[in-house]
């Protein structure tokens, strides 16, 4: 086999910087993945130039195969991040995939309070992304309440509005979501505030 040649390196990145473990966990080849870890010469963790470990490809691509075959792994650090202070957990909160967030918060060393260079965490990446769903599972295991500020251009400009969000933590004043016909939301207005003189609108919403 190829692997067994002592000029054969399987942790060799390519000219992107991508070893072949990447290229196996992006594209959801368990079994390549499972034989080049199982020849011990291919890091499970070793970061591209962006900082991404193989983990991130396969949860950035939906891979459930792959992202358990590397969390069974105790060579693998799940909130490792990357070069924007991003972690997988992150990824799978924007990006609203349940089940990959809930892979990743069964490992305990997966923080789900970490924030990024941005100023957000997964838990504010999904606020901000509206998935409720996946709020929910992530505050189980967050340990503060978030103020989680939008600010954006007001209706009258164009092109249409482009929001920012700002993340406050809170150690206190933790609200229960409000119920309503059946349907439960971890997402609600704080207090109006006065009126800003500037042609911007603020939105604020808290999630508990």
């Amino acid at each position: 086999m190829p692997l067994e040649r002592d000029d054969v390196h399987p942790d060799k990145p390519d000219i992107n910087g991508l070893t072949p473990l990447h290229r196996a966990t992006s594209n959801g080849h368990a079994e390549v993945a499972k034989i080049l870890l199982e020849q011990g010469k291919a890091h499970p963790d070793r970061p591209d130039p962006d900082g991404r470990t193989p983990l991130f490809s396969a949860v950035r691509n939906t891979h459930a195969g792959m992202v358990k075959i590397l969390l069974a792994r105790v060579d693998v650090a799940p909130a490792k991040p990357d070069n924007s202070g991003q972690t997988p957990l992150s990824w799978a909160a924007r990006d609203g995939h349940c089940g990959m967030v809930g892979l990743l918060l069964q490992r305990e060393d997966v923080a789900p309070d970490t924030m990024d260079k941005s100023g957000r965490t997964p838990l504010g990446w999904a606020a901000e992304r509206g998935h409720l769903r996946v709020v929910e599972m992530i505050r189980q295991r967050s340990s503060i309440g978030q103020d989680i500020v939008v600010t954006g251009l007001n209706s009258r400009t164009a092109p249409p509005p482009t929001f920012t969000v700002i993340i406050r933590p809170r150690l206190r004043d933790r609200v229960s979501a409000p119920q309503s016909a059946g349907h439960n939301s971890s997402i609600r207005p704080l207090p109006q505030e006065p009126a800003d003189p500037s042609p911007h609108r603020s939105k604020r919403i808290r999630v508990s």
